[in-house]
């Protein structure tokens, strides 16, 4: 059983790698090759050629592949935030994403969608019990009168109020103190 150990070196324009023969630990002999780099270089540059342009055409053939896979994967996720920046531009809550795209994508795009919807009924059932609000507020025969906590200035009255008091318009944004007979600058 014979091994080689490797050595390398350069000298005068000449490559010479030269490996030792050993049986067991004995040197029982020496192979040496020899080559000037231009021939080395005139052998090996067609193989480098080749793995770079393999390495090239691997590196196109991942864009390619992975080109349409990243849009597919991307493309649902753009829509939900585009739709999201236009709800937020317009405030309009009907806007929907479309829910297109791999499972996972689709079904996120259903749930923004989904919370949508919840947002819109929210909205909708606030607006319908602050209409309902002020209709009571403005029809009741109680006066009322909704000041501003720090100043106590008015913000609204009801007709009751502005009748009972006697200022008709001129009550709102009026400082409510003097009027209560309480001194300039009174908080609660």
């Amino acid at each position: 059983h014979c091994t080689a150990v490797d050595a390398a070196a350069q000298t005068w324009g000449q490559v010479r790698v030269t490996r030792p023969v050993l049986a067991g630990s004995e040197t029982v002999g020496q192979l040496s090759l020899q080559s000037a780099p231009a021939a080395l270089r005139r052998r090996l540059e067609p193989k480098l050629l080749a793995l770079l342009a393999a390495l090239i055409g691997a590196g196109a053939l991942t864009l390619w592949i992975t080109g349409p896979l990243q849009r597919r994967l991307v493309a649902p996720l753009d829509r939900i935030r585009d739709a999201a920046g236009r709800i937020l531009e317009s405030g309009d809550l009907r806007l929907r994403v479309p829910e297109q795209g791999p499972v996972e994508l689709a079904r996120t795009a259903g749930a923004f969608n989904r919370l949508l919807d919840n947002l819109a009924d929210a909205q909708d059932s606030l607006r319908a019990r602050e209409h309902y609000a002020r209709a009571l507020f403005e029809t009741s025969h109680l006066a009322q009168l909704v000041l501003e906590r720090e100043s106590l200035q008015v913000r609204d009255a009801n007709l009751a109020a502005t009748q009972l008091l006697g200022q008709g318009q001129s009550l709102l944004n009026a400082d409510l103190a003097p009027l209560l007979g309480q001194p300039d600058g009174w908080a609660p």
